[in-house]
């Protein structure tokens, strides 16, 4: 990690982040809003674990 700060109190808030402890939900949560979507032009034929199997 990166810490970037210009004041003394910039410094204390993003040391004080090495103590946050995120739940599962705050962890799905991020991964919900952070997923990267299909690329073109696969985003308009979905991926190929989501087409319905093949009929025999």
């Amino acid at each position: 990690m990166i810490v970037g700060a210009k004041r003394p109190d910039q410094l204390t808030e993003n040391l004080a982040a090495v103590d946050l402890v995120l739940t599962q939900e705050d962890l799905a949560d991020l991964d919900a809003v952070s997923a990267v979507p299909d690329p073109y032009p696969d985003w308009g034929q979905g991926r190929p674990d989501d087409r319905l199997p093949l009929k025999s």
